[in-house]
Order: C-alpha cells, then structure tokens, then sequence
C-alpha cells in the first residue's frame, strides 16, 4: 500500500515550524544556501548574473533528449495594489499574445512546432507569490534551447501589451473565471477570509475581481509588467538533455543586458495575523462541500532554511505524521465517526504560520463527526502519542525517502525543474534525495517520543482555535451548536489510545509454488510471456528506464462488459476503484493492512477497462514478493468488508449536491452514459436514488464471478525475467487452477443517433455556466488503425482552430478541448469530440463553428504547417511514452488479451509519422458527415 504520498513528504520537509534556536532570516534574492550551512544537490549548477538574475542548470537523461525550462517571477496577485486585483493573472496571459518580436498567436505555433502540446507541455501558472512559465520540449537541442529562451527574453522585457489584444483576452480570463467559480471556491474563499481576517491575501486571489478584468487599460497592465519583470525578481531553471556550460553561456549572452525599470518595488504589505480567542464560523450555500476547518494561527515564519531548523522541523513532522496515521486508522473502522481526517501545518499566502486540522465529516452528522475528531486530537495532547505510532510513523518516512533516493537519477526532468522552483518559491535549499536520506538518518538518532509529543503540542498553540464550518444546507442550530460540540470535545478522556500490536502478515504462501508449462518471447519489444500449470499467464519486460521501479498488474474478468444484468443501481461502485481496495481482505481489513506492511513499499488499487478488471501496484524489487502476495490476496480471498461500501456512499452522498452545481460536474457524470447509449455500464456516478437503492453485498454480485476467471499477471520494470517469475509461482501461480479467459460480448454497445438539437443537461450553478459539446461516432482502433491516427491528428488540428477562433478572436471560452479516442475493446466504437466550457447563449455559435471547421477538413487537406503543429506534439509524446513503465503495462498487459496491442506498439510513433494531410482529409469525409453529430448542452436550471 501507499502509505504516504510522496508529494506531502515533500511538503512536510518544508514545513517552517517554531523553534528553539536563533536562527536568521531568509534573505531574497539569492540562493538560500549562500547564507544558510546547508548544500545544495551538487549536481545542480547555480549561478547568478550582476543583474541579478538568478539560473540553476542541471543535466538529465531522463526522458532522453528532453529539456524543461522554466522562468520564475517571483511576483504574483499579492503584489498587486487595491484597484488592480486580477493584474499578476492577465498579464501571464498578455505572455503569449505578442511581443516585440513575436507577433500575437505565434509563440503557440512555435512551441508546437517544436513538439510541445499546449497546457501539457507549455504552460503558464499564476500563484499570489509568483508566475512561472513552463516549457518541456520533448526533444531538445539548439533549436528548443534557442525557441524557449528567445521567448523567456520576450517575456521578461518584450511584451507589446496592446489595447486590442488585452480586450481580446479579457473574455478568455472571463470564461476562467466563470470555469472555476461554483460552491466550493465560495466556501474556500470564506475560509480563507476568516482565517486570515484584517490581512490582505483574502482578497488577492490570482483570478482576480471581475470589474478590474472587465475595465482594466493596456497601460495599467503594462505598468505592472515593468514594475515586476526585472532581473533581481526572476529565476531561470534548465534541466534535461543538455550541455550545463553550452547553456550558461546562452543565459549569459541573451540576459545580461536585462535591466529593471525604476527602483525595485517593497515587498507587499500584507500585515500578521491579529491576536484571537476560539471564534466560530459558518458558511452555507447549495452545494457547498461539507467540511470543517480548525485553525491555529501564528505570524508568518521566515526562518531560514538551516541545519537548526530542518532539525526542530523533524519532531514535529513525525508528530503529525503519527496523528494523521491515528485518524486514518480510525476512519476505516465499521461505524467510524467521520470520514476522513488529518492536520498539516503551513505558511500561508506569505501573511501567517498556520495549523490547519481539517474534517469530512459524514454525511448528516457534522457536528458528532467534529467532535470525535476533535476527541483524538485532544486525546494526543493529553496522553501523548505512543512509541508505536512514532515509530510506524519514522518507518513510513525513512521508507518512502530511501525509494526517492534509489531512483534519483531515473527522475524526469519535469519533475527536478518543478523542484528547483518550488524551491526558488519559498527561498529553500533544493538538496538531492540522497541528502535528504542522509538528514533522515541523521535525525533518527536523535529522535525521542518526549521531543515528538513536545512539538505536536507546540504545533497547536497560537491564536484561535479558529472553527469554520462549510455545509450546502444551514446548519441546526447555527454557530452556537458548532461551538457546543467543539467546547465538549475532549471532556472526560479518561485513557490514551488503544493502539495495540500490529497482526503478523498472513500471506506468505498460497500453497506449492506453480510450474512453468510454457515459456516464450517476443524479442524486438523486450517482453517474455510464461503460462503457469495452473493456467495463470505472465507477462515480464525487464526494463530500467525508472530506477527501483516495478509496476505490476493482474487482470481477471470482462469489465464492464462482464457486468450482469440486473444490478445497475450499483454499476458505480466497480467504478470508484477505492472500494474494492477498502474493503481488505479476508484476513485483514484494510487498516489492519496499513500497520502492517508499514515500511513495505507497496500498493493495491482495482482498474475497470471496458473489457477487463485489474488489480494494480507500485513496488520495488525488494518488495516485489510482498507486493504479489498483497494482490493475490484481494483476488483469492477478497475481505468485500460492508463498511467500505457505506464509507463511499456517505462520501458520494456529500458530493452529489457539489457535482450537480457545476456544469463540467454534470457533463463527468452524464456523458459517458449518453455517449453509449444509455447503457449503465458506463456509469461513473450514481444520482441520488441509484446510491440510496445500492447495498454493500451488492460489490460481491458484481466483482466475485469475475475474480474467480482467468488471470493474466503482467511486470515491467526493474525486475530479471527469473526473478519475476519465481515472485508469481509462489502466488498467482499456486493458486488453483483458473479457467481460461471468456472473451466478453458487446451486447450492442453502440454511439448515439444524432437530433435536431442538442440532448439538454442541467446543473445548479451560474446562468452564465454551460459545457456545449459534439461528437461524431468513428471506430474502433484495431478496426481500422490508420483513421484512428489520422483522426488523432484532426482532432488536434480542429482544437488548435477552435482556440484560435473562440480564445484568441472571440474571448468566448478559456480552454476547448477536442479529442478523438477509439476503443481497443469495442469493435466498431470510436468518436471525435469537441467540447467546450461557455456561456450558453454562445453555444450555437459553436456548434456552428465546429460544423465549419469539419467541413473545412472534409474539403481541404491541411497545410503543410497545421499538419506538422497537429502531429509533432503527438508524435513527441509517443516517443516519451515509450520510455515510461506505465505504458508498458498497459499496452503488455492488453496485448496478453489481444496481441494487436503488441503491433499497435511498434507503429506507435511510426504509424503517427505517416499520418498525411490526405489521410486527415480522407478520414473527416468518412466519419464527420453533416447532421451526424450528437450534441450536448450543459445549461443552469435558472438560466434565461
């Protein structure tokens, strides 16, 4: 199991904390560790220029050839003064619409020329501390080196920030706005305000306000640009395929010049956080999510970033560690009191040092599940935590950082670059994972339970407690009924918890270890396929791209397609993979299973394909066994645990009102339904009365004829051919014998007819919130491969229309989006679809555009420019898929069902770099025929 992700780690590491040492401020501008007895990863060059401007450099081989460049401003909304709110986030997007040298629109065609996908490989972010434009070219050299830090250099001093192309933008910042706005924002804003109530960061939000969007002149804009954009406030990162002294030098040569204009600005004044006693506030709007936020507030902590203040950090982050470990474990138990809990502890928007002990409670009873969480928070301080529960909590830690350090140098170079900035962000050291592992080591010596339960103590002292609760309907009572659970909460404790001995791991045998009855390979890709005696197959391809990376899957069933008839109310519990997984197993709950494999780098979650299911994990070669052993035991003897079927109805239960207030919601839940027309089986959420019709014996209808069929296991990663297979003999190969695989039949799965107008959805939103969305039906991939890559690339061409018509001429929309995938398990399934969040009243327009520009590719062959755009970001992202374990497990273990998948493997760059502009056309004059198109409108029930 995953116990930890590995980014909170990463989180946890950086978290400031109150101290015992003296310890100097941070000081910006400069790197961290040129004040601070920290070093840096050595392998990264740092360096800054007179001006300056500051550059990290560091070469990496994975993926191969690719470079990923970032420049960091370090100034965003909360540099923005009273009347300018919104400024910081539309000039990020002014970024790419011209520049002294690059005219409106093209920075786009450059990059994709390039190879980059926009919004997946090229993009932009606005935080309230910085904005950050990111750039990984899949394969670099001089000319990606030259594109990216050309168009740096136009961001950073060339931007033209016209009036015609700030009014062309405003509608696309708009339609953002109108994308992310709904129930849940209002709620998070509501916290935020009273949490950090008297300062500013409430009202600085990167989206900004509406009238300062709607009015604001090209001049203010640009008077924000050069106020921010200087040397002294920016930072470039380059990480990847690349010569460190080759770029140094262009860095040198193309920014040394770079001077800002006028004095430097102060930093914003953004005040601290007043002194307060326990406050209590509500919030409460139709579908808003139910949650309850207790907080502790201290002044911001800038400390610097010394070995002292690592080390004081520590005991803390074990602390929380262990707590946060207690609440899980207690969320699993039949009857839990609350769904889920935890508390982290964080600087906040530059303004405040803030704990933050966060509760979902379940779904009707908000108040006892506050007071039960809050019971085990109080509990902790009173009696403290156990030397267990700190112990499990060092063995997680030590765990996951020891797999960070094993595959360090199989990281990618996104991944490394996004580091050094996130790093840049907050003024830290940026230390490698073997450094990490080293400070790790280091602190275990020292570590004590006295000290652990000291700093959780520490950690929930300062103003408040700050008590915010978020309901979609008011609350009984009202904020003197919330006041009363938290003030009763804690009273009459009379004993520590009970935390016990963990169970010994059952799962170490599964009988006499299989034989192998037949082995064979498939020598150009790499991969050997065993068959057991006992009819259970097996499928290896050793590869090292990832370092101490094993990715294991073991498919049995028919998927949806094996489904049985008769039980659709509850088609959506196979569809939410966490239940299966939290219901454990026979022997063990799910957390049972949690304390005992502590330190074991494992995982378990269940995957439903259209034409199989598959038990999934993430593991090392060292854990390889266990991790076997793990999904043998959910396939052999499944726990199907009740409680883990009531958990996700009380969470669903909770999400629905959230779901249906937003248009994107209503599409996620109705369309793929609608899409297959009307068949349950693609259900991905259940309404209302589905949920309240569902029992949890229900799952075992579902799941346990499937888990008694065949099984295919399928390992990619760093693992020998020997080893692999002696892990399943003793598992999946020991089990009695399976039957073979029943191929499923489709039952008429089919595309729906079209209409004369578009099927009508409804939401509870905004008036102004809408999805309009069209789809032709196509085919099936391995009906016919060549349509299926050339309508991959028609569909990138239409979206690359679409943006530049309804975003970049229109301002109607902030991101189209249109696809075209076709189905590997359905013969003759397929669609080309365009979507599209917008106002409503806009939707015809749309609808008409879209219409014109299939009629437009049915009639004429694209240029030889829109075809290389439309197919090199594709052909790219082949390339770097076929360096990844994930890709292979997928296609190896599909292959094991259909061998197709094996050839679809060898042509999957080759076949997309054939695609022609004749092919493209080809295509759209067979499947995007007028009036053959189905359409959807997403609108609000109270729109005109």
């Amino acid at each position: 199991m995953t116990f930890l992700p590995r980014m909170l780690i990463v989180l946890l590491l950086a978290l400031p904390g109150a101290g015992f040492a003296r310890i100097p401020p941070k000081r910006p501008g400069v790197w961290a560790q040129s004040y601070v007895d920290r070093a840096p990863d050595p392998a990264i060059r740092f360096g800054r220029l007179p001006n300056g401007l500051r550059y990290a450099i560091r070469r990496n081989g994975t993926p191969a050839a690719q470079i990923s460049l970032r420049l960091y401003i370090g100034s965003g909304s909360l540099a923005e003064p009273k009347g300018s709110e919104g400024l910081a986030h539309f000039l990020e997007h002014m970024a790419f619409r011209g520049s002294t040298h690059v005219a409106d629109g093209d920075a786009m065609r450059m990059l994709a020329r390039q190879g980059l996908a926009i919004g997946a490989d090229a993009n932009a972010s606005t935080s309230p501390e910085a904005t950050i434009y990111a750039f990984d070219f899949p394969q670099g050299g001089k000319p990606a080196i030259d594109t990216g830090l050309m168009l740096f250099r136009e961001i950073a001093t060339n931007l033209t920030i016209g009036d015609k192309s700030v009014d062309a933008e405003r509608g696309a910042i708009l339609g953002e706005e109108r994308l992310r706005d709904g129930p849940a924002l209002h709620a998070g804003k509501a916290g935020l305000a009273f949490l950090l109530a008297g300062q500013i960061a409430p009202d600085r939000l990167p989206i900004g306000h509406i009238d300062v969007i709607q009015h604001a002149p090209a001049g203010l804009i640009r008077a924000f640009y050069e106020l921010h954009y200087r040397p002294e406030n920016a930072a470039i990162v380059a990480v990847g395929d690349l010569d460190p002294d080759a770029i140094e030098a262009e860095i040198k040569a193309r920014f040394s010049d770079w001077q800002g204009k006028g004095p430097s600005p102060p930093p914003p004044a953004l005040g601290s956080p007043a002194p307060r006693g326990e406050e209590v506030r509500l919030f409460s709007e139709p579908g808003a999510p139910t949650q309850a936020q207790i907080s502790w507030v201290r002044p911001f902590d800038d400390r610097a970033d010394t070995s002292d203040r690592e080390r004081e950090d520590y005991d803390r982050i074990v602390g929380l560690l262990a707590i946060n470990q207690r609440l899980s474990d207690i969320a699993r138990r039949t009857n839990a009191p609350f769904l889920n809990a935890g508390v982290q502890r964080s600087n906040v928007l530059g303004s405040a040092e803030v704990t933050n002990f966060g509760i979902n409670p379940l779904s009707g009873a908000p108040l006892p599940s506050v007071r039960a969480a809050v019971d085990e928070q109080a509990r902790a301080l009173r009696f403290g935590l156990t030397q267990p529960e700190v112990d499990r909590a060092v063995q997680a830690l030590t765990t996951i950082l020891s797999n960070a350090a094993a595959g360090a140098d199989s990281r990618t170079s996104q991944v490394i670059a996004n580091a050094i900035v996130r790093d840049i962000g907050s003024n830290e050291v940026t230390r490698s994972p073997a450094q990490d592992l080293a400070d790790l080591q280091e602190w275990n010596r020292f570590l004590s339970l006295r000290n652990v339960n000291a700093a959780l103590k520490r950690a929930f002292a300062g103003s408040g407690p700050l008590i915010f609760l978020s309901t979609a309907q008011p609350l009984p009572g009202g904020e003197a009924a919330l006041r009363a659970a938290f003030d009763q909460a804690g009273k009459g404790l009379v004993a520590p918890a009970a935390t016990g001995d963990a169970p010994g791991w059952p799962y170490t045998g599964f009988g006499k270890p299989g034989t192998v009855a037949q082995k064979r390979e498939i020598g150009d890709l790499g991969i050997t396929i065993v068959t057991f005696a006992n009819g259970v197959t097996l499928a290896i391809k050793p590869q090292k791209v990832t370092a101490n990376e094993v990715l294991v899957s073991a498919s049995f069933g028919q998927g949806r397609l094996g489904l049985p008839v008769g039980k659709a109310q509850s088609y959506w519990m196979v569809g939410q993979p966490t239940i299966f997984v939290e219901g454990g197993t026979g022997k063990l709950s799910a957390g049972e299973m949690q304390r005992v494999l502590t330190g074991k780098t494992i995982g378990v979650g269940l995957r439903m394909d259209d034409d199989a299911f598959a038990l999934q994990g993430r593991t090392n070669p060292t854990d390889l066994p266990t991790e076997l052993q793990l999904l043998t035991a959910y396939l052999s003897d499944p726990g199907f645990r009740p409680e883990a079927v009531t958990r996700a109805q009380n969470a669903l239960g909770l999400a629905l009102p959230q779901i249906d207030s937003t248009p994107t919601g209503v599409a996620r839940r109705e369309l793929p339904v609608l899409l297959h027309s009307g068949d349950a089986r693609w259900m991905a959420l259940p309404t209302a009365d589905q949920l309240a019709q569902s029992r949890p014996q229900d799952l075992i209808g579902l799941l346990d004829p499937a888990l008694q069929g065949a099984v295919a296991v399928t390992i990619v990663g760093d693992v020998t051919v020997d080893q692999a297979i002696a892990a399943v003999a003793s598992t999946f190969g020991a089990l009695p014998p399976r039957p073979p695989r029943i191929e499923p039949q489709p039952r008429d799965v089919r595309f729906p007819a079209p209409a004369a107008a578009p099927y009508m959805l409804q939401h509870s939103g905004r008036g102004d919130q809408g999805i309009a969305y069209q789809a032709w039906g196509t085919d099936g991939y391995f009906a016919n491969p060549d349509d299926a890559r050339a309508l991959a690339v028609a569909a990138a061409a239409m979206k690359q229309r679409l943006f530049d018509q309804l975003r970049e001429a229109q301002g109607a929309t902030y991101s189209p989006d249109v696809s075209a995938p076709a189905s590997n398990a359905l013969p003759h399934y397929g669609l080309l679809a365009a979507e599209v969040e917008i106002a409503p009243d806009k939707a015809p327009a749309f609808y008409a555009l879209v219409d014109t520009i299939a009629a437009d590719l049915r009639t004429r062959p694209l240029s030889a420019d829109e075809l290389d755009r439309a197919k090199r970001p594709q052909i790219d992202a082949r390339k770097r898929e076929l360096q990844t374990n994930p890709f292979w497990l997928g296609v190896i273990a599909l292959g094991q069902r259909d061998p197709r998948a094996f050839d679809a493997a060898r042509e999957l760059v080759s076949g997309m770099e054939k695609v022609s502009a004749a092919d493209v056309q080809r295509a759209a004059a067979k499947y995007l025929l007028p009036g053959r198109a189905y359409r959807a409108l997403v609108k609000a029930r109270t729109a005109p």
